[in-house]
């Protein structure tokens, strides 16, 4: 296997060969993609009339004391999952939405977990110490590892410079936020977190103008 298999568009490509246009939906090439938790929680609802209420999460890292999966209700929050794993580290430096490669920084450890909360992942000091940014060297990394084929660095440099339409032009919308360019990064840039905040910003921007 090859990371990102676990995103429908490369998973429909890897087993079935079909290959969903861009902007396109499994649906437009007759297939519908549906992960195991989903339909687990639809036979449940359908053959046993029981509501989604609980989800799987796994909470994990250098920064928590106890790594578990926990079958947590939902409206629990990120707190109270990790003092159920016994607490964060001496050293624990942040607390992230979903895993390493696709999870965002919490601002609050109230906020509560939903049906789409797969993980948590705690980070530890040493962790951070390795993911400190330089000036990126144009290696062309970012664009080999790319599933969507596209030139990461040039949507998030744009992002970062304001230009939505610049990296509109260049697929903005397109980036699925799998992090293989972040990872392979060896300027340590954070791609995936600029090409995020450039979709925020782009869609504020044609709120405005369109009010």
């Amino acid at each position: 296997t090859k990371y990102p298999q676990g995103s429908e568009k490369q998973l429909l490509q890897a087993v079935l060969g079909k290959e969903v246009p861009l902007r396109g939906l499994p649906m437009d090439v007759g297939v519908l993609v549906m992960n195991v938790n989903t339909a687990a929680s639809l036979a449940r609802a359908v053959l046993r009339n029981k509501p989604l209420t609980h989800r799987i999460v796994t909470v994990a890292g250098h920064g928590i004391v106890q790594p578990k999966n926990l079958l947590a209700p939902i409206g629990a929050s990120y707190g109270d999952l990790i003092e159920a794993c016994g607490g964060l580290t001496a050293d624990a430096a942040r607390v992230l939405a979903g895993g390493p490669m696709m999870g965002f920084s919490l601002p609050d450890l109230d906020i509560p977990i939903t049906k789409g909360t797969g993980g948590v992942t705690v980070l530890a000091e040493r962790d951070l110490r390795a993911m400190r940014e330089t000036a990126c060297l144009r290696c062309g990394r970012c664009v080999d590892v790319c599933p969507m084929n596209l030139a990461p660095t040039r949507i998030a440099l744009a992002s970062r410079a304001g230009d939505y339409g610049l990296a509109h032009e260049w697929n903005l919308t397109a980036c699925m936020e799998c992090g293989s360019c972040a990872y392979v990064c060896p300027a340590r840039i954070p791609l995936v977190q600029l090409i995020r905040m450039g979709k925020v910003m782009s869609k504020k921007e044609a709120v405005r103008k369109a009010a």
